[in-house]
């Protein structure tokens, strides 16, 4: 079963089948957010710098 619900704050290593997208306007430093459309209709948020790090899951 997909899983259509998720916690703020869960590391993005655990949004498994997540398909990041970064700005093309983006840094070369990489000083960017990534975001990730989710099954459920929620948008994941995650700092490019830090893939592995927490997500932030919005609405």
């Amino acid at each position: 079963m997909l899983q259509t619900d998720y916690d703020n704050g869960i590391p993005a290593a655990d949004l498994l089948g997540a398909r990041w997208l970064k700005s093309q306007r983006s840094n070369s430093q990489g000083n960017c957010v990534e975001i990730a459309e989710l099954p459920g209709g929620q948008v994941a948020m995650r700092n490019s710098r830090h893939p592995e790090g927490p997500a932030l899951i919005y609405t």
